[in-house]
């Protein structure tokens, strides 16, 4: 099966911390997570997945289960 990559956005709903970036450590060491990208204004998390692994739905789940404060950014 091909991998198909996908890029979302999630903005934080709180600064950025040493708890924040552990949880996303873990995140990024989900399978089916490619990279994370962190844009510190206005805090910014941008999300590469493997869309023939994982679904939207399933990366904002995770970031839940994870604790992880962020809403969902939509492109104009």
């Amino acid at each position: 099966m091909a991998m198909t990559k996908v890029q979302a956005r999630f903005r934080l709903q709180k600064p950025l911390d040493a708890s924040l970036a552990a949880q996303l450590r873990r995140v990024a060491g989900v399978y089916g997570i490619l990279k994370l990208y962190f844009d510190e204004l206005p805090e910014v998390l941008r999300l590469e997945y493997d869309a023939s692994r994982l679904r939207l739905a399933e990366v904002e789940r995770l970031l839940r289960r994870y604790g992880i404060p962020a809403m969902p950014e939509i492109s104009d």
